[in-house]
């Protein structure tokens, strides 16, 4: 779908939304789906899930609780984050409000970033101005560490019954080990009034790239053992969650439903323990 005239919108999962050479008078408020700005001026976006992308985009503004934003060469942009995650890569001076969530600044022209929660990471000398608020905590209570919200709305049984403890995603590329994460049903494209379904709180034990085929015995190089055996295939579809699913059965699903997943992509390995009894 193109949007070429003002007007206001909505966006929810599996909707594919260009905004072609305007975006003043647009207002888009979107759940899920993809939207993507192109040379537009000033376009109003309001989501709580989905992906969004302002390409050489002025002036947008954007008020983001859930889901992934990137702007891509754009002028100017107003950001009011409280949740979800925001990369700016060749930005021009934009302005982001943040209480909550994950901000980067990849090569970015003098970002100001208001802070008063979340995390900031800086890149390519972005040399951003954060003005950061610290927050009280009551006293004899420690403050509580922020979680990322992760979904498994394809294994929820898994998690519940604890029998899964290795999970592959698309992207999660600056996880780390002991790193902990929110397990719920689902994260993004919740609709109004409906609330987040909590499973688990669990830590990473160990995570790492690796292209999905390799559970099929496909090497990733010359070197002699990065890829799974016939016998470690099983442990690893085994600790996925899909004891009676084949390595290229498991396969076959995991690109049937990621979006654009192919057995040759590098996907993000983590493995995980659970922390709550």
């Amino acid at each position: 779908m193109k949007i070429k005239k003002p007007g206001q919108y909505t966006v929810s999962d599996g909707d594919d939304v260009d905004v072609v050479g305007t975006g003043e008078g647009v207002v888009i408020t979107m759940t899920g789906g993809e939207v993507r700005t192109c040379d537009s001026s000033a376009p109003v976006i309001i989501m709580t899930g989905g992906y969004v992308s302002t390409l050489y985009s002025s002036a947008p503004v954007i008020t983001i609780t859930g889901g992934d934003v990137w702007t891509f060469g754009s002028s100017a942009p107003v950001i009011h984050q409280s949740g979800g995650e925001v990369r700016t890569l060749g930005t021009s001076a934009p302005v982001i409000n943040m209480t909550r969530g994950e901000v980067s600044t990849f090569g970015t022209s003098a970002p100001i970033i208001n802070q008063s929660g979340g995390e900031v990471r800086t890149l390519e000398k972005s040399a951003p101005v954060i003005h950061k608020k610290k927050t009280k905590h009551k006293a004899g209570r420690p403050a509580e560490r922020t979680m990322r919200n992760i979904s498994f709305s394809l294994t929820t049984d898994q998690i519940r019954n604890r029998s899964k403890t290795v999970t592959r995603r698309m992207n999660w590329l600056k996880l780390k080990a002991e790193d902990r994460l929110q397990a719920c049903v689902k994260c993004m494209g919740l609709k109004p009034g409906e609330k987040l379904q909590k499973l688990a709180v669990i830590e990473v034990v160990s995570v790492r790239r690796e292209k999905l085929n390799t559970l099929l015995g496909v090497p990733q190089s010359e070197v002699a053992g990065d890829f799974y055996t016939p016998s470690e295939a099983r442990d690893e579809i085994n600790a996925e969650g899909f004891p009676l699913l084949t390595a290229a059965e498991f396969v076959k699903f995991f690109c049937a439903s990621h979006k654009g997943c192919t057995p040759e992509t590098d996907v993000t390995r983590i493995e995980f323990r659970y922390v709550d009894p």
